[in-house]
């Protein structure tokens, strides 16, 4: 069985921080970003019809 990666708190601080900037960029329209599952867009709380998340490249 394989062991999951151990992590500093602080790298996965970093790592939750950088989600974070990029969701509300992409909430604001400064950038899109590429979701496609339901579930991920869920923990978004993306409405199914959003295209908030629809490319991983900037739009500006």
């Amino acid at each position: 069985m394989k062991s999951i990666p151990n992590i500093s708190d602080a790298e996965a601080a970093v790592r939750i921080a950088v989600v974070r900037e990029m969701t509300e960029a992409a909430r604001q329209g400064v950038i899109t970003w590429q979701v496609r599952d339901r579930r991920i867009r869920s923990l978004f709380c993306l409405d199914a019809s959003s295209h908030a998340f629809d490319s991983t490249r900037p739009t500006k």
